[in-house]
């Protein structure tokens, strides 16, 4: 796997047909099927079917991002299964899931099912790091292709339009500035990205800046955080590039 490949895990239900389905998109350059999530070690399927396990049927999806970008990915795994359904109780293992590798990858997944949700979409879709990724026996890979099964979609969630997220990498120059503002306790005018913040603008003193379950965040003086990715302009400037 190159250096700019990227893993990320997906699961929607029974991974037979979802394998198939994730094959079929261009920039996907390799699946397997396997389990995530769950708190036992190296389950195998018997195990995972007992629904004791907490593990859900899950397929491990390497891309490349100069080929597909997430949005495209978060788009067909919503268009293939129904979010809204929630199917997290008795076990889990047919439950909607999305298990990322890095904090780029969980802050594009955050910020599209904010946007569905905006939709009045009550989405069950878990999220969580790929902590581990167990794989499947081989009988399991490919089962449909193997056999020349062509499944179809029999569900897909109900957005009444698709998202569009404009997740931008935090500028490194940009961090040392608001790092300096949170020290001397500057009050500062910021424009937001309301899809991710939840409002447009904020005016007020930077406490502090630390990091939770790997997204940066700003904290601001009534107690209001916001993700520095959802920054647009800080005091009247754009938000630079990224580093």
């Amino acid at each position: 796997m190159g250096a700019q490949n990227q893993v990320i895990g997906f699961a929607q239900g029974c991974f037979w047909s979802k394998e198939y389905f994730w094959q079929q998109v261009p920039g996907v350059l390799s699946t397997r099927v396997g389990f995530a999530g769950g708190h036992t070690t190296a389950p195998t399927y018997k195990q995972v079917c007992t629904k004791t396990t907490g593990h859900a049927e899950t397929v491990e999806v390497t891309y490349d991002p100069a080929k597909v970008d997430l949005q495209t990915l978060l788009e067909h795994f919503f268009l293939t299964h129904d979010a809204t359904i929630d199917r997290r109780n008795k076990g889990g293992q047919y439950r909607s899931a999305i298990f990322f590798t890095n904090t780029e990858q969980e802050a594009q997944v955050e910020q599209y099912i904010r946007v569905l949700e905006q939709q009045d979409l009550s989405i069950s879709t878990e999220r969580k790091p790929l902590d581990a990724f167990w794989p499947a026996d081989e009988r399991h890979q490919k089962y449909c292709s193997v056999r020349g099964w062509k499944p179809e979609v029999k569900s897909q969630t109900p957005m009444k339009t698709k998202p569009v997220i404009n997740y931008q990498p935090i500028n490194c120059d940009f961090y040392d500035h608001l790092e300096i503002a949170a020290m001397r306790k500057q009050t500062v005018e910021i424009e937001l990205d309301a899809s991710i913040a939840g409002q447009d603008a904020y005016q007020g003193t930077i406490q502090d800046l630390r990091s939770e379950g790997g997204v940066e965040y700003m904290f601001l003086e009534d107690g209001l955080k916001v993700r520095l990715d959802a920054i647009q302009t800080f005091n009247g400037q754009p938000l630079p590039k990224a580093c």
